[in-house]
């Protein structure tokens, strides 16, 4: 699915990164170990293994170090959660309310064309 392509590129994208994203628990420890001036440590996969069958993408697990720490994420559920889509009911709660947000999103309605 496009879905499934799209999180293989962004995986692949970010293991240029080795900082930010982690593709084994093994190789997040070595990230974390290294210094400015030492080379970052090779990633753990290929795009061969990312592309892999299903049941190996759904086993694959990736770690992202942002403002909360460190998390894992399991590619599978990654995508899952990625399709969800906001409620109408949202989206109404959102446009009638006093929040700012209101006008983020007339902004963006409004200009959208």
């Amino acid at each position: 699915s496009s879905a499934a392509r799209y999180l293989q590129q962004c995986i692949l994208n970010h293991q240029q990164s080795p900082r930010q994203l982690f593709t084994s628990r093994t190789s997040s420890a070595a990230a974390t170990t290294t210094t400015a001036t030492s080379p970052p440590p090779p990633p753990t996969t290929t795009s061969a293994s990312v592309g892999a069958a299903k049941t190996l993408m759904d086993k694959y697990e990736f770690a992202v170090r942002h403002y909360a720490g460190q998390v894992w994420y399991d590619c599978g559920q990654f995508v899952e959660k990625n399709r969800l889509q906001i409620k109408w009911e949202t989206i109404k709660l959102l446009a009638t309310s006093k929040n700012s947000v209101k006008y983020l999103i007339n902004y963006l309605c409004n200009n959208s064309h």
